[in-house]
């Protein structure tokens, strides 16, 4: 379970007004050194065989997801990629020019999904230009 700090953005309506909105908040982006750190303080594995198990992730990301195919990681989801295209009339136009983005889906797993669910809020707080 976690717990995430609240905060209130307000938004301006298609139509008209104001509405008050909870967001969570963002407390940091965790960068490869912490997340290196964090991977050898709690496993039985040293620093270095860390940075070799994120090395070789990355290799099996780039060489699978990025050549079409789905990855699943145990306890944490699936990674594939998706496409925006536009519609043909007929399949002479269906060429790669259709395809307009590629993104990568992830798809979580049960696990995390459940997880999320008794994730708490609490502290709500106010940005100084909502006031």
């Amino acid at each position: 379970m976690g717990v995430i700090q609240t905060g209130i953005v307000e938004r301006s309506l298609p139509g008209g007004g104001k509405r008050m909105y909870a967001t969570g908040v963002t407390f940091s982006n965790i960068g490869s050194e912490e997340l290196l750190a964090y991977m050898a303080q709690n496993s039985q594995v040293g620093r270095a065989t860390a940075q070799a198990a994120l090395d070789a992730f990355v290799k099996l990301f780039k060489t699978y997801v990025l050549n079409g195919h789905a990855i699943q990681v145990p306890e944490l989801g699936t990674f594939s990629l998706s496409a925006k295209t536009k519609s043909v009339a007929n399949l002479e136009e269906a060429t790669s020019d259709i395809i307009k983005r590629l993104r990568v889906r992830f798809t979580p797993a049960k696990v995390v999904r459940l997880n999320v669910k008794s994730t708490r809020f609490v502290g709500i707080t106010v940005a100084d230009d909502t006031i």
